[in-house]
């Protein structure tokens, strides 16, 4: 699992020529991944109405002050990443619009209810969504697969080796014939 740490060094680092960042409540949020770093800045909102009326505003003030200004890899440019958390429940149009916008930073929106909004909350939210994503290890047996075509789809297995031999251009015309089952 990563290690995610909130950084308000680089808060109090974009204050200091952005007024935006002193005010506004939003936190920021660091990990390592390999060589770069990945950036996640957060903001709390009691209603959708605020998210509404307000989102663009920290997506503006990191796209000027910190990804323009502050960040000189652009890996690290592109790895940045926004969260909003809003009190009420956000209805799915204004996630998408949220989430859709491509400007300045990858967006999530969270619906936080009575939750309570601390460190270790924001965290694990950010931990869970974006960083430790749990994909299952399948045991995928190539064998299994080839042992399936032949048992259940012959014509596929036979397919499959025809277009395996098929390897050069000189077999292109006849790929494209097979392939648009266009066979005399």
């Amino acid at each position: 699992m990563m290690q995610l740490n909130k950084s308000q060094p680089i808060i109090d680092e974009l204050a200091k020529f952005d007024n935006y960042f002193s005010s506004s409540g939003a936190e920021c949020w660091m990990t390592s991944s390999g060589k770069i770093h990945l950036y996640v800045f957060s903001i709390f909102y009691e209603t959708a109405k605020d998210l509404e009326e307000n989102y663009k505003e920290l997506r503006d003030h990191v796209a000027i002050s910190f990804q323009s200004r502050t960040l000189n890899n652009s890996a690290e440019r592109w790895n940045l990443y926004i969260l909003y958390l809003v009190k009420e429940f956000v209805p799915q149009e204004l996630r998408q619009i949220i989430l859709q916008d491509k400007f300045s930073a990858r967006k999530m929106v969270c619906s936080t209810g009575q939750e309570e909004i601390n460190d270790q909350y924001i965290n694990s939210l950010i931990g869970k969504t974006l960083i430790d994503i749990d994909i299952p290890e399948r045991n995928v047996s190539i064998d299994k697969l080839e042992e399936l075509m032949n048992a259940k789809h012959p014509e596929v297995a036979i397919a499959v080796n025809q277009i395996d031999a098929m390897t050069n251009r000189d077999n292109l015309k006849e790929l494209i014939k097979f392939l648009s089952d266009e066979q005399d």
